[in-house]
């Protein structure tokens, strides 16, 4: 998956019914140093696999 010109990672559960939503954290990188990231899906039928909903960056709690 591709955000603003970096690739963020793989889907590695994708819904399976069209409406279906599923959500993945991708893991803080040394490409992304704002922290995870949040991406909730919704499958969209056969000639689309999946149709973005939502991108969140995570806070990373400080101690």
């Amino acid at each position: 998956m591709l955000v603003d010109g970096g690739t963020l990672g793989t889907i590695t559960s994708p819904p399976d019914r069209e409406g279906e939503e599923i959500s993945q954290v991708f893991p803080l990188e040394a490409d992304r140093p704002a922290g995870p990231v949040k991406v909730r899906f919704e499958a969209a039928g056969p000639a689309t696999p999946v149709r973005l909903r939502e991108v969140r960056l995570l806070r990373l709690c400080e101690t």
